[in-house]
């Protein structure tokens, strides 16, 4: 089977497969909630997290759940174990300098460009994936101060 080189990034495409884990090497999965749920939402699935578990697990995969809104982040030492990161959708910017928006993008820049882990984005979570794959900026954490304060540095493309 070919693989099909993306002109847009270094990565190939790859034909869907039905990849093959042992139940002993699950997959694991993290959903970081960009939004509150609705109250129908809530009500009809219990929360987005849960319809999404609900629509794209397997019976054997691990989903955990962060609430990135609420500034609620999986550490930087727990990514390499998940398989892939889901993106929630959200009523705020996916450009905006809400701090939780700039320590997300920090985060993905981080899981995409370091830990080349596989991302999910649904609508805000696309959004925010576009920004942090094709802007020319680099988010950058200060580690100096106890708030953590985020920038934004232009780089050079």
């Amino acid at each position: 089977m070919a693989i099909e080189s993306n002109p847009l990034s270094n990565t190939n495409i790859l034909p869907p497969c039905h990849c093959e884990k042992s139940s002993l090497n699950n997959y694991r999965f993290a959903i970081l909630l960009g939004g509150h749920a609705s109250e129908y939402v809530r009500k009809q699935y219990n929360g987005v997290a849960s319809l999404f578990v609900r629509m794209l697990s397997d019976p054997e995969e691990i989903w955990d759940t962060y609430h990135v809104v609420d500034n609620e982040f999986p550490c930087d030492h727990d990514l390499d174990q998940y398989d892939a990161f889901i993106i929630t959708g959200s009523r705020h910017d996916a450009h905006g300098n809400e701090p939780w928006v700039l320590r997300l993008c920090h985060l993905l820049w981080n899981i995409h460009h370091t830990k080349k882990k596989k991302l999910l984005g649904i609508c805000f979570g696309h959004q925010v994936k576009c920004y942090i794959y094709f802007s020319n900026y680099i988010f950058a954490l200060d580690m100096k101060s106890t708030l953590k304060t985020y920038s934004i540095l232009k780089i050079g493309f």
